[in-house]
């Protein structure tokens, strides 16, 4: 019999390439994202002035509120429009959302708050705009804890299984 050869060779040297140059230019898209932040809807309120400056980094955000009735119209503010639902109960905010959705001009990006309920109408929304789907994760729904606390925790473990399957991105927070 023969005895395997083994072939040494020279280690090669490291070449390390220069690291890219950073852009100093923000990408310029159209983002529109669902939630429920009702906060929103209050000119006073910090969630609207850091969510609304957000928003001026973007071409245009545009955000699907899903709320109640509240009484109050679209909010626009510069580049940043908020869509209230204004939905008579909490199932139709969801239809809702969806129409607003999908009537919305000029998407690039669709986010979503959370891989439930509003992460399945985000990622209607995105097929139907036929953009990426971006999803933020707020809570470990993985842990056995959080499926462990009700029926509908149960329901939207399976329901985030579908959605971040699909998702472009995931942001975890």
């Amino acid at each position: 019999t023969v005895a395997p050869t083994q072939v040494a060779t020279a280690p090669q040297p490291l070449v390390q390439a220069a690291p890219a140059p950073v852009s100093t230019e923000v990408q310029m898209y159209s983002v529109l994202t669902v939630g429920s932040e009702l906060a929103l809807l209050s000119s006073d309120s910090p969630v609207r002035k850091r969510i609304f400056s957000y928003g001026r980094r973007f071409k245009s955000m545009q955000i699907v509120l899903l709320s109640g009735k509240t009484g109050q119209g679209i909010v626009q503010e510069g580049n940043v429009t908020v869509y209230p639902t204004n939905s008579s109960n909490k199932i139709f905010r969801y239809f809702d959302a969806l129409a607003i959705g999908k009537a919305t001009k000029g998407v690039d990006i669709v986010s979503s708050q959370d891989p439930f309920e509003t992460g399945f109408i985000s990622w209607l929304i995105a097929r139907h705009h036929n953009v990426p789907l971006h999803v933020q994760v707020h809570t470990d729904f993985l842990a056995p804890e959080y499926a462990a606390h009700s029926f509908i925790n149960r329901i939207r473990v399976v329901i985030a299984g579908f959605v971040m399957k699909r998702a472009a991105h995931i942001r975890t927070v």
